[in-house]
């Protein structure tokens, strides 16, 4: 493959933060994570940020080593073994498949919005149908355009998010004013606590730049930086925005702001105009979708890399260098996305089908990144020729993985409503599912050894 269709690190950046959806994740957060943390937001994002910059650098430590296709697989592959690799391969797949659907749903609902200001009524089903189509079109064409496409659409996206959140404080926001309450503790440690249980959720997919390594400059240098960008970057985006969205609604009295299931939009209607809603509208559809179409890119890179390795069928393992991108896999994963949204969307509805599959693929990517800490810490301890950090080896992915078990815990009890409940157990058994598959697959592989050997030495001796 040509160096120069290769991604630099500013593309693999935009990767992992477009999938991280700054303004979707702003837009459908906010409100929930403030029935907890109340006035204190800003802290629960500044926690969860640390939370998550705690996992990242697990993920950046091993691929300074480890540059190969599949992530977290060919991670914990060569830190916890064949078996256990498989299946963080396994659940990540299935995290990305969903959280793909999800996404084209959530952009279906904001384009209806839009068109609907404009009026043109449009059905958010329809819509997003095809957008997932559109996104089929995109990813078929290769990792350059699907890199260049979502640093364009979160850049817009943002900038309009920016743009609201410097207005809102300018003008001196709502009740109480401009004031530093909302980094001074007084909702108590619970509250902050549950709060984190979602804001910690904006930073789900910043490690979707480690799939596509093998398509990256310089990857051992270039994932690492393109990881610690995407936190960091997510870490002063979400907490300067959810300071502005706490200040718009006013320090003295929250419950608006927990009540709202539109905060950004009702910040643009009351502190610019009703057109600035309708803007704030369309960033939050560009991200939306621009993060749809990176995670199912990490998704088929998944896909390839399972292929590449004999647990899928082989032809989903072929790269097609003249589209420069793994099509076969591209096509696989959006022919499924296709028949999970058509499965969800026309019988349950726009919003459930973003509810259920964006929950289930969050659950998927918490016990992924608890795995990846696990498969970090032990790494390092089984490589004693890497210099060794207790910072970074030790204690990070230790700390990293208790915080997780809050929001993963918090899908088990209370528990949740029908289906919801039933998400956590699923993705037990699609885990144990790829614990079988694995042992079925290293079992047989053992066997075609032992013959071909055998089949070998029976050669030399007819000889």
């Amino acid at each position: 493959m040509s160096h120069s269709r290769k991604i630099n690190v500013v593309e693999a950046f935009a990767l992992s933060l477009a999938t991280m959806a700054p303004t979707g994740s702003m837009a459908g957060n906010t409100g929930p994570g403030a029935k907890f943390a109340g006035v204190n937001l800003p802290i629960a994002f500044l926690i969860a940020a640390v939370a998550m910059l705690l996992v990242a650098v697990g993920f950046c430590e091993m691929s300074k080593h480890i540059s190969a296709a599949g992530s977290v697989y060919a991670y914990n592959r060569a830190s916890l073994g064949e078996n256990w690799g498989f299946v963080s391969g396994w659940v990540m797949q299935l995290g990305y498949t969903v959280m793909g659907v999800a996404m084209c749903a959530l952009s279906g609902t904001y384009a209806s919005l839009i068109l609907k200001n404009l009026g043109v009524s449009v059905s958010p089903m329809l819509i997003g149908f095809l957008l997932v189509l559109l996104m089929w079109f995109i990813l078929s064409h290769g990792i350059k355009l699907t890199s260049n496409f979502s640093l364009v659409t979160e850049s817009i996206a943002l900038t309009i998010l920016i743009v609201l959140s410097v207005t809102v404080l300018a003008k001196g926001g709502g009740n109480g004013g401009v004031n530093l309450k909302p980094f001074v503790p007084t909702v108590g440690a619970s509250g902050i606590t549950q709060g984190v249980v979602y804001t910690v959720l904006c930073f789900v997919g910043f490690e979707v730049a480690c799939t596509v390594a093998t398509r990256t400059k310089n990857p051992k240098r270039a994932i690492p930086l393109a990881l610690l960008l995407t936190i960091l970057g997510g870490m002063v985006i979400f907490v300067f925005v959810s300071y502005a969205v706490v200040i718009g609604f006013g320090t003295n009295d929250v419950a608006e702001l927990a009540k709202s299931s539109a905060p950004l939009n009702v910040l643009a209607a009351r502190f610019i105009s009703p057109a600035m809603a309708v803007l704030v509208d369309f960033a939050i559809f560009l991200s939306t979708f621009g993060a749809a179409v990176c995670v199912t890119n990490g998704a088929s890179y998944m896909y390839y890399a399972m292929g590449q390795q004999g647990y899928l069928p082989k032809t989903l393992g072929k790269f097609n260098y003249s589209h420069n991108a793994p099509s076969h896999a591209v096509h696989m994963v959006c022919g499924l996305d296709v028949l999970l949204y058509m499965l969800a969307d026309f019988t349950k509805g726009n919003a459930n089908t973003y509810l259920y599959y964006i929950t289930l693929g969050a659950v998927c990517m918490i016990a992924i990144y608890m795995i990846g800490c696990v498969g970090s810490f032990v790494f390092f301890k089984k490589h004693a020729e890497f210099k060794h950090s207790f910072l970074k080896h030790d204690l990070a992915p230790v700390v990293g993985f208790v915080v997780l078990a809050f929001p993963l815990l918090s899908n088990f009890y209370p528990v949740p409503a029908f289906p919801l409940n039933f998400f956590p157990y699923f993705v037990l058994a699609w885990a144990a599912c790829g614990y079988w598959m694995s042992r079925h697959h290293v079992k047989k592989a053992h066997l075609q050894k032992v013959n071909d050997n055998s089949n070998a030495n029976n050669n030399e001796a007819a000889n």
